[in-house]
This record gives structure tokens, C-alpha cells and sequence, in this order.
């Protein structure tokens, strides 16, 4: 009997390699996912990708629904109420505008977020451990430590960070660097703004009394003007600014840490599988990224003197 069993599982397996069909794809599961854009970005692209990578590669059979609110919140509140008559077995958020507009709207359909910077501070969540509600994903948030650390080996000389921030938005991760530096053993000399337009009052302070300036993400701080001031500061007086993203470290930056944001969109369908396999989004702890990536500008690093590190340069996926 066992043996007969055993001739009718192999004929199984070859009945399924002759349909060109894999184990995965034969048990498919069959699940619908609406997902819903804040703006239409090359990175949330990029975050896109990496979501649906990880769901073919799970074998599951997904009825895509996509849509584009545009930045436009009236527009958001309607489509979900038509991602709502649709009924997905689960919504992604590709930014903090849809996120909101989905979170306020959608109560009984599990959401995975991403593409949010900090959703404590955004007003999405009260815990990133215990959520709490439908929803759940994965933050943007870069740990303090692992950027100071960065800066650090970049510029072994660095004593004294300068931060510019803006209290109302950044309270809690000045804290988060508080902890860090003194990790470190680094100090922080802070300057804290209200506004974009502060910020040329405060940085000529920061003369003689930090070795580099360190920029978190912040909107109401750091726009196209606020950033050219701070840039050609630093490059007037020699000292090294640690930006966000690509595009800051071009314009001027020595250095920057930013996600990778395919693998971010990875990190997100993988929570997206355990909500749609029973966990709970309440339950599940908001994720940090697991992968970062590294632009150097070398010509302006060098213009202030400083050499950046051979394996840093390597390592770096942009050099300027």
C-alpha cells in the first residue's frame, strides 16, 4: 500500500514538471491587494516592485487593483471607499498622504504601510512595537546610531555634531540621538528652528563649535532654498554636512544614508504574507529597513580636505 502511494506521488510530480507547472504555482493561493499611491514617484515605484517580487515569488495568484490619489486627499477619500466596495484581502500604502487617508477610512481590512518616514510622529500610530490597529508596515527611520556610526568612519575627526531641527516635528529623534551620541561619545550642539526660513540665522553659530552637521529628514526644515544655504555654508567654512538621499549628497553633502527602496517593498509583502497567513497588524511590530544605501561626494569631501575611506567608496552606490 505505502508503495503504491509512493508511484502515485511521484506521478503527481511528473504530471506537474510536464504542465510546466512548480509545486508553489499548483497550490496558489488566489488573494486580491489594493494598493494606493500618495503621489506617482520613482521610488514608490521602486517600493512597488519589490512587493510583488516577493508575492510571485511566493507562488501567490494576486488580483492587482491600482490607484493614485495624486496628493490629493479629497481624491484619496473617495477611491477608498472604492477600494472598500471591492473588499481586498489587504491594502499598501506607498506614502504618509495615502496612508492617512486609508487609515482614517478603512477599518476592517488589514493595511501594510510604506514609504512613511516615522509613523509615530506622522500621527499614523501611538507604538511602532504594538500598533494596535489594522495597520502595520515598514518605517523609513534609519537608526540614529547606525548614521552617526557611518558619519563617524567617514570622519574620524568628528567631536561635535551640529543638528538642525525643527522641536514640534523632531522630538523624538533629537532624543534618539542624544542616546546615540552618548553611545559614542559624541556631543550634539543643537539648534532648534520653527521654519525653513530659521535656518540661515542659526548655522553661522555653528562656526567654530561642531566638526559636522548632521540633517534628518525634516519637510518644514530642509527645502530647496533652506538646503542651498546650508550647503554653500558648508562648503564656505569646510564643514562636512551628513544628508538623506542621493540627491542631497550631489548637491553638496559629503555623504549621505538613504533605504533601498526595493528592499523596502520586500520587507513589506513579507509582513503583507504573515497578515494575510492569521497575524494580526495590531500585533505586529512596525519594521525598520534591513538594507541602506551609501552616496559619497568625493570632489566636495576633498575640497574640505577630507579623504574618504577606500571601503567607503566601494561600498557607496553613488560617488560624486
Amino acid at each position: 500500500m505505502r508503495k503504491g502511494r509512493g508511484i502515485l506521488l511521484v506521478a503527481f510530480i511528473c504530471l506537474e514538471v510536464a504542465m510546466g507547472m512548480s509545486p508553489n504555482l499548483a497550490i496558489a493561493q488566489q488573494v486580491k491587494i489594493a494598493v494606493l499611491k500618495g503621489y506617482d514617484i520613482d521610488v514608490y515605484e521602486n517600493a512597488l516592485g519589490g512587493f510583488r517580487a516577493v508575492f510571485e515569488k511566493n507562488g501567490y495568484n494576486v488580483d492587482w487593483i491600482y490607484y493614485n490619489m495624486e496628493g490629493d486627499e479629497t481624491k484619496g477619500r473617495q477611491i477608498t471607499q472604492e477600494i472598500k466596495s471591492k473588499r481586498p484581502d489587504l491594502v499598501l500604502t506607498l506614502g504618509s498622504i495615502a496612508t492617512k487617508v486609508v487609515k482614517e477610512e478603512i477599518k476592517d481590512i488589514p493595511i501594510i504601510f510604506t514609504m512613511v518616514v516615522d509613523p509615530v510622529r506622522e500621527g499614523l500610530l501611538e507604538s511602532t512595537q504594538r500598533p494596535g490597529s489594522n495597520l502595520t508596515g515598514v518605517s523609513l527611520a534609519i537608526p540614529v546610531l547606525f548614521q552617526f556610526r557611518t558619519f563617524k568612519t567617514f570622519l574620524p575627526t568628528l567631536r561635535k555634531i551640529g543638528i538642525i531641527y525643527n522641536p514640534a516635528k523632531l522630538k523624538l529623534t533629537v532624543e534618539e540621538a542624544k542616546l546615540a551620541a552618548r553611545e559614542m561619545n559624541l556631543e550634539l550642539v543643537l539648534r532648534p528652528i520653527s521654519s525653513e526660513g530659521d535656518i540661515s540665522q542659526v548655522i553661522n553659530g555653528l562656526i567654530g563649535s561642531v566638526d559636522g552637521i548632521w540633517a534628518p529628514v525634516d519637510s518644514s526644515v530642509f527645502n530647496t532654498e533652506s538646503l542651498k544655504s546650508l550647503l554653500l555654508f558648508s562648503l564656505s567654512n569646510n564643514l562636512p554636512v551628513m544628508g538623506f538621499s542621493a540627491s542631497f549628497v550631489k548637491a553638496g553633502a559629503v555623504l549621505g544614508v538613504y533605504c533601498d527602496y526595493r528592499d523596502i517593498g520586500r520587507q513589506a509583502a513579507e509582513m503583507g504574507i504573515r497578515v494575510l497567513k492569521g497575524e494580526k497588524p495590531a500585533e505586529l511590530p512596525v519594521a525598520l529597513p534591513i538594507r541602506t544605501k551609501l552616496a559619497i561626494n568625493q570632489s566636495i569631501a576633498k575640497k574640505m580636505g577630507v579623504e574618504p575611506p577606500p571601503e567607503m567608496l566601494k561600498e557607496a552606490e553613488f560617488v560624486f
